[in-house]
């Protein structure tokens, strides 16, 4: 255990003279189960709206050709053509969005449940880059300079800024943790996508 924590601390990039001055703005963010939820909570909400829509859209083919055969039986109903078109719509579409919202919800709600470790990012902004220090258990593993001109995108919610160092991961900095000023601050340094 002590050579692996030995490792990751020769791959750690010495602190540049720069990155020792003094930042616009300092805070930290530790990554942990509760943020992920955080940042998954509308995926959530999506897959389950999927599996309800869905669920919805088989019951309805189910009830209707149920209902709709026994009448034909009977002859008090004649199924169009159309009608059964729009059946299978509802047979086919309600199975797509259930095993598809099923998967979305169950994959945002594993990806919380498998965040075994939690680490901390230290953030320090300047004009033009942030300085992100990751820690674990006390200890810096790792260290990057991140341009904001290199970054995706940048999006503000009610709760974090999001920096997007690639399509699909980001760079989370809890706004909970900052002052007024601080989020001034951050709001003319960042390049946010409005």
């Amino acid at each position: 255990m002590e050579e692996m924590n030995t490792e990751m601390t020769e791959n750690v990039a010495p602190m540049s003279e720069d990155a020792a001055s003094k930042p616009l703005v300092e805070t930290s963010v530790t990554v942990d189960g509760a943020l992920q939820a955080r940042l998954g909570k509308k995926l959530r909400v999506c897959g389950l709206l999927g599996v309800i829509v869905g669920t919805v859209l088989l019951l309805a083919y189910i009830v209707c050709s149920t209902v709709f055969e026994m009448l034909a039986e009977e002859g008090r109903f004649s199924v169009e053509p159309w009608f059964n078109t729009l059946l299978q719509v509802a047979l086919w579409g309600g199975a797509v969005l259930f095993v598809i919202g099923l998967v979305v919800f169950l994959g945002a709600r594993a990806s919380v449940k498998n965040m075994k470790t939690a680490y901390r990012n230290v953030y320090r902004f300047y004009r033009g880059y942030v300085f992100i220090e990751t820690e674990r258990q006390g200890e810096a593993v790792s260290t990057l300079k991140l341009y904001y001109a290199d970054l995706m995108t940048v999006r503000e919610t009610k709760e974090l800024f999001l920096l997007y160092n690639t399509a699909t991961s980001c760079f989370a900095v809890d706004k909970r943790k900052l002052t007024p000023e601080e989020i001034a601050e951050l709001r003319k340094v960042l390049p946010l996508k409005k």
